[in-house]
């Protein structure tokens, strides 16, 4: 299966665009998207789904649990289920979570 730039579903708000290319309407083992971020994306805290970031442009302050790191281009997170997080800056990454993003288990802190 393909999906395509202009086939991944977007969603977002002033400083964010997520673009859903696997979901679990796809797979029921994990999901995939992209985000381009300019500014903050808010605490939060998902119930169900490890997730993990891997940035593939510019630079962010990102927040896991109470661990504050600097991260860039070339970079990985890695986030447990029921850990709070969050990341601020001008980034592109890709976010995998498994199993996948269900928007009824996130949690905004």
């Amino acid at each position: 299966m393909f999906i395509r730039y202009q086939d991944a579903s977007a969603r977002g708000g002033d400083n964010v665009e997520i673009r859903n290319y696997i979901t679990k309407s796809i797979c029921d083992s994990f999901s995939l998207a992209v985000v381009s971020l300019n500014g903050p994306h808010p605490r939060t805290m998902t119930k169900s789904s490890d997730r993990a970031y891997l940035i593939v442009e510019g630079e962010a302050e990102v927040e896991v649990g109470s661990k504050m790191s600097h991260v860039q281009a070339g970079d990985a997170v890695y986030i447990p289920k029921g850990t709070p997080h969050s990341i601020t800056g001008k980034v592109r990454y890709v976010i995998v979570n498994s199993p996948p993003f269900d928007p009824s288990n996130e949690m905004a802190l």
